[in-house]
């Protein structure tokens, strides 16, 4: 095969070139820079579409499809033509103005799509490789490790749930190969779960039709926070980043919210009214100025303090005077219908009876023709009945008609807003309100910069996720992912404590084990939210693994949350505010602050640093805190 090239000497000269060229000339179509800032050293395409790049004397290989074919080579730029089985489509390879290598899929935007394709295959991966995945706040698996656990088949990029962000890919002798995705709407991670693991793309439709060009540019660095700085350059050149210092100016609140602990405070009999279970008597009342009070006291000076079912403004006021955020939880995904009354308890109608009026209106409608399910409720027989969703394109309007005047009312100063970041945008296919996945993202973004923006309010999402993070202040969740690793049903027993064998195996050896956790989130997104674990994975559902979390909150940069009943918080109140001391401190420093820098300290991976961009530099060993989460310590 003829070689096509554009060669700069001191890249030919280089023995890991020479290398390269000697192993591809026969086979690659090959094109060779000098500039490649976060690109390759070079980078070739094969006849099936097979790519191959290298950089700092490092190759990485991945397979192509199964009919591509070189249309065209010259200039540095090859086309390429993929056989689907909707029709052709072009695949154009080149290197950016940057330097960065770039891929573009293209077809008639009209089109149907009716199977989704792969292309190209990830990174084959071998023994020793690192596989780099956005789960949550970031994991990190040994390509060969017998211990990875992958519980999906497919990860959507826009579900927050699933893959926290387009930015994915394979560290190998040093180097880190990274990819990254343009737009995430229509984009999902696959994994090949048969070590050595590997990972890569699956691209499905724009509401059924191909719609726009699908983009991916790749990353080549020889630390992970040089190849993340490359991939958040990018994200900002989109216009989708948006920091918390430019997020304060248009809400002064956010001034005072570094380091701000994230506390959720349950009545005793919470759970058991909203699951029909038998309610506990003799429990103490639910105080919300004695319970914050109490807090102040004991030293823990900024508090985010939440009520499930809301609070008085005679408490709102209480708890500005303290210094504190006022906040309640809020879901505009889930619509109570008329067909729900007859199994509902009064607990279900603190939020749903508002849409009663106007349910059958505001309902998202699948593609055929049905109301698409929500949260389920459950009968007095503890059978399961699903709410319907709300249509995203709604969603402020709904905020309109009834979070404003409630915020008003009680004088909120906070808001968690459910579900939404966390499941992503979802199509609608009512005839009255029809809405794409990318229009339901812009009304969820309006949404949230409405809350935040024109009412004031430090706003909340569950989980969250790239697509929405220039809308969102905090977020619960992220740094407790993948969901499958938590307790099953966790949200049932988010206000008690569990010790010893109550706390799952995988919850101990993947979710909470230093080893394969990285903050790839926090590497490109420290200053643009702020992360909390989830609810029903707060530091003291699991007393036994404060200790530890409060380590990750230190290293990450990000404040502790705390969930608990009024008799549980009475029982630990002195340990929680010596936890909030302890795991508040570095995200107090750094919540404005750019994470820098990422080590591994030891070839465990258990001691490790982190450095933000005013200097704060932070150590953690690991190591005598983790051997006590696999031992089991013994109940307390």
């Amino acid at each position: 095969m003829k070689v096509v090239a554009i060669m700069n000497k001191s890249v030919i000269d280089s023995d890991s070139t020479k290398a390269f060229l000697a192993c591809c000339a026969s086979v690659f179509v090959l094109s060779l820079s000098a500039t490649g800032q976060c690109g390759p050293d070079a980078w070739s395409v094969g006849n099936g579409g097979e790519v191959s790049c290298a950089f700092g004397g490092v190759e990485f290989r991945a397979g192509g499809a199964d009919s591509a074919s070189v249309k065209s080579a010259a200039d540095g730029r090859v086309e390429l033509e993929l056989a689907t089985r909707d029709g052709p489509v072009k695949a154009v390879w080149e290197r950016a103005a940057d330097g960065a290598l770039e891929l573009v899929l293209s077809a008639p935007a009209g089109r149907a799509m009716t199977a989704p394709f792969a292309y190209p295959a990830g990174w084959t991966t071998r023994e020793g490789d690192d596989l780099v995945l956005p789960f949550g706040e970031g994991i990190v698996y040994p390509a060969c490790d017998p211990a990875a656990v992958f519980p999906r088949e497919r990860y959507p990029f826009s579900n927050g749930m699933a893959a926290s962000m387009g930015f994915f890919g394979v560290a190998r002798g040093g180097v880190w190969a990274m990819a990254g995705v343009e737009d995430i709407l229509t984009a999902n991670l696959v994994c090949r779960t048969n070590a050595p693991y590997t990972a890569g793309i699956m691209w499905t439709s724009e509401e059924g039709k191909w719609g726009h060009d699908r983009r991916l540019r790749f990353f080549f660095g020889k630390s992970l926070p040089g190849v993340a700085d490359g991939y958040r350059a990018w994200r900002e050149s989109q216009g989708r980043v948006r920091t918390l210092a430019e997020k304060a100016k248009a809400n002064p609140r956010l001034a005072s919210f570094p380091g701000t602990a994230d506390f959720w405070l349950w009545d005793d009999n919470d759970q058991n009214r909203l699951y029909n279970r038998p309610l506990v008597s003799g429990v103490p009342p639910l105080d919300v100025k004695r319970a914050a009070g109490e807090m102040k006291a004991l030293g823990m000076d900024r508090v985010l303090l939440n009520v499930f079912n809301g609070m008085s403004r005679e408490d709102a006021v209480f708890l500005a005077g303290q210094g504190y955020l006022s906040g309640t939880y809020d879901c505009l995904r889930d619509i109570f219908h008329p067909g729900l009354l007859e199994f509902a308890n009064p607990s279900n109608f603190v939020r749903a009876a508002r849409f009663l009026p106007i349910a059958g209106d505001i309902v998202r409608i699948n593609g055929d023709g049905t109301p698409t399910r929500a949260w389920t409720i459950p009968d007095r027989n503890g059978k399961m009945h699903a709410m319907h969703a709300l249509c995203d394109a709604l969603s402020l309007d709904m905020c309109r008609r009834f979070i404003a005047p409630e915020v008003a009312s009680v004088g909120y100063t906070s808001r968690l807003m459910d579900v939404q970041a966390g499941g992503g945008p979802v199509a609608c296919h009512s005839k009255v309100h029809p809405c794409t996945r990318a229009g339901a993202l812009e009304a969820l973004r309006a949404e949230h910069r409405y809350l935040a923006d024109d009412l004031g309010l430090v706003v909340g999402v569950e989980v969250g996720g790239e697509c929405l993070v220039d809308s969102y202040h905090y977020a619960e969740g992220l740094p407790s992912l993948p969901h499958e690793f938590r307790k099953q049903l966790c949200w049932r027993y988010k206000d008690q404590a569990l010790y010893d064998d109550e706390i799952p195996v995988l919850t101990r050896k993947i979710m909470h084990n230093p080893k394969y956790r990285i903050p790839l989130w926090e590497l490109v997104y420290h200053d643009c939210v702020v992360n909390y674990h989830y609810w029903a994975d707060s530091l003291f559902l699991y007393p036994q693994l404060a200790p530890l979390k409060e380590q990750f909150c230190s290293l990450y940069g990000i404040p502790p949350i705390y969930s608990m009943n009024v008799s549980t918080w009475n029982r630990l109140k002195k340990d929680v505010a010596a936890s909030f001391v302890r795991a508040s401190e570095v995200a107090r420093e750094t919540m404005f602050s750019r994470m820098v820098s990422f080590e591994w300290l030891t070839p465990d991976r258990l001691v490790q640093r982190t450095r933000f961009a005013n200097g704060r530099t932070v150590t953690v060993d690991f190591r005598e805190e983790y051997a006590k989460v696999v031992s089991a310590a013994p109940r307390r």
